[in-house]
């Protein structure tokens, strides 16, 4: 699973099914507005508030309310499937997947790439004898279409 902001390969019913064992856990069920909810989420492929997610749903007919996407994202934020970020002063989230990954993040439109391979760690640890358990690494710029579009016409 990843989220590069196109259509991508996500297994919807591998995920359905997944989410709705682990919610069960968590004595939630993953409701018709819900499940649509983390449709709309996952196919998302950039950063969304909590408000932006709501509209979204309710612009598709998703009959649901703000509490709910509130608790949906927290729930898929424990998963390991959401990660919140705090951009220009408003939470953003975004689907990621569970494995281990870095993000490319335009801060122009939102969009938001994973990437899954990157040295970083191995060259930071290399030789130093540390063992690291967790890491975090972001980077945040203008995607393409965004520094495409903040060029002038004279460039």
């Amino acid at each position: 699973m990843y989220n590069d902001g196109k259509e991508h390969p996500v297994d919807m019913q591998e995920l359905i099914d997944w989410v709705s064992q682990r919610l069960h856990e968590k004595k939630m069920r993953l409701t018709q507005p819900r499940l649509r909810l983390l449709e709309t989420f996952a196919r998302s492929g950039r950063l969304l508030s909590a408000q932006e997610l709501y509209r979204d749903a309710r612009g598709q007919g998703i009959n649901i309310g703000l509490t709910t996407v509130y608790r949906l994202l927290e729930a898929l934020s424990e998963l390991g499937l959401a990660r919140a970020f705090l951009l220009s002063g408003e939470i953003r989230y975004t689907f990621c997947s569970p494995r281990h990954h870095y993000h490319l993040i335009c801060h122009g439109c939102g969009k938001i790439k994973e990437i899954f391979d990157c040295p970083v760690l191995q060259n930071v640890t290399d030789g130093e004898g540390f063992q690291c358990d967790g890491h975090q690494l972001d980077f945040f710029g203008l995607c393409r279409q965004c520094q495409d579009q903040t060029k002038s016409p004279e460039q």
